[in-house]
């Protein structure tokens, strides 16, 4: 499996994010963190492997037209997966930007028109921050710790496109949008 993601500059130094791996752990929730220099949105889940370097050329011709993608994050959560072994903690939208849903649509256009096998579900903005499995806490529990974690509203100009083999994040391709 591969994705096709947008880095998100989150740094594990600041304070609202020490603070909630403080809180987290004073409430014994034993989380995964993601690694420092590896958030990002996904904007497509592809299936299988046979179609990487089409898909390379084509997301090369989609995205030599793009400018960066504005968004705002203002907002520290949490969700199950759809399988419901794991909780995400993560940062996302109330109002994602136009500007990456169109993005979204693009590309899951493209990958439609070549016939690409990937996941149909409906986009869910998110950064996630760390994994839980399902098994230590409920989905009600996590939430009610969150609150706890001041997030400062941030606006980003995403610029920064990334084309990857999931589980060893290995890159098959870079796009800069500047």
């Amino acid at each position: 499996m591969n994705y096709l993601g947008m880095m998100a500059p989150i740094h594990m130094d600041a304070i609202w994010f020490q603070t909630l791996q403080q809180e987290l752990s004073a409430a014994a929730i034993p989380v995964r963190w993601q690694r420092e220099g590896t958030h990002h949105i996904t904007l497509i889940f592809i299936n299988d492997d046979h179609c990487v370097d089409s898909l390379k050329q084509e997301f090369s011709k989609l995205l030599s037209t793009r400018k960066p993608v504005p968004l705002t994050i203002d907002k520290l959560d949490a969700f199950t997966t759809e399988n419901g072994s794991t909780h995400i903690v993560c940062l996302t939208a109330t109002r994602p930007s136009t500007e990456i849903l169109e993005l979204v649509k693009d590309v899951k256009t493209l990958a439609d028109h070549l016939k690409v096998d990937y996941e149909k579900r409906p986009f869910k903005l998110h950064i996630t921050l760390g994994r839980i499995t399902a098994e230590a806490i409920s989905i009600e529990a996590l939430q009610s710790v969150l609150p706890k974690v001041y997030f400062p509203k941030s606006d980003y100009l995403l610029d920064d496109i990334q084309y990857k083999y999931q589980g060893s994040g290995q890159l098959i391709e870079k796009w800069d949008l500047r």
